[in-house]
Formats: C-alpha cells, structure tokens, sequence
C-alpha cells in the first residue's frame, strides 16, 4: 500500500470509528481523560499496523482486538485487578445523576460498573455497538453459546441493580 493509500484508509478508519473506539475504552475504563489518552494511543497502533491488516477479519474486528488489547496491556501495567473506577461519580458531567428532581440517581455507567469485565463487555458490544451473538462470539474468541450466558447472566445482574438502586 502506497504511502498516499494507506493516509487515506487511516483517514477512512478515523472517521468511521472514533466513536466506536470511544465508546469501547470509556464504558471499560469510565474514566474521560484516561478514555481520551488511550484513544490517541489506540489510533497510533492501527496506524502503525494498517500494513500489516490482511482482511483476514472485517476491519470492525481487527479494530476491536487492537482496542481491547490496549486496554488489557494498559490495566496490567497499571497492576489493577478491577476495570471499574468511580472516579466519574465525582466529575462535573455526571453531577445531574445526583440531583434530587433526577429519577434516576445513577446512571448507566454506574450500573454496568457493577458488573464483572467479561458481563460489561458482552453488554457493550451487543446493546451499544450492535453486534449480534455470532460476531460477538468470534470479536471474543468465545463460543456463542458462551455469549449468550454471559449476556443473560449480565441481564440478570443489572435487573438486581436496577431494582436495589431504584425500588428501594
């Protein structure tokens, strides 16, 4: 790939999955500026490996594994046994959760960190980024049968959080 092609298809991939990229690092980590530092960081390594993709997967995929693999690396190197930091509950942006005339005091962020990884995860891909069971399985490395355990076991877990948070 020349070096003109391959500024456009990073061009091409910056403007499809930004958001997607965002969206994957913030509801793992759930931290603003730690999501923006690994973002930059993400687009350096699909920068760096554009020569090396071979469309053995969908890009969608090869994206997703270098994202997931950045935030793997950058939580083992930090030494953090947990994905979840409630820092955000302190943030400006997430004060309005905590107004009286809010219905909903906590919001999603704070329900889906409740949930182990691997629940979060499945969530994510399937409610936010809409996946269906069979890419998820194979983003995942995981059996579908898998997928839907964790995807109903996830289920279940946030019915529970929902009703403690806001039945009681």
């Amino acid at each position: 790939m020349s070096q003109d092609e391959k500024i456009k298809f990073f061009n091409h991939i910056i403007e499809s999955y930004a958001n997607y990229i965002y969206n994957i690092v913030y509801y793992s980590v759930l931290n603003e500026e730690d999501t923006k530092e690994l973002v930059q960081d993400i687009f350096y390594k699909i920068w760096k490996g554009l020569d090396n993709f071979k469309n053995k997967s969908s890009l969608k995929t090869w994206i997703y594994r270098i994202t997931q693999n950045h935030i793997k690396n950058y939580f083992r190197k930090k030494k953090l046994r947990k994905i979840i930091s409630l820092e955000f509950l302190f943030e400006e942006k997430h004060m309005d959760f905590e107004m009286e005339e809010n219905p909903y005091p906590y919001s999603i962020e704070y329900l889906l960190s409740k949930l182990p990884e691997d629940y979060r995860r499945v969530i994510v891909l399937f409610y936010f980024e809409d996946y269906d069971i069979k890419e998820i399985a194979s983003i995942l490395n995981i059996n579908e049968n898998t997928v839907k355990s964790k995807l109903h076991r996830a289920r279940e877990k946030l019915k529970k959080l929902w009703r403690l948070y806001y039945e009681t």
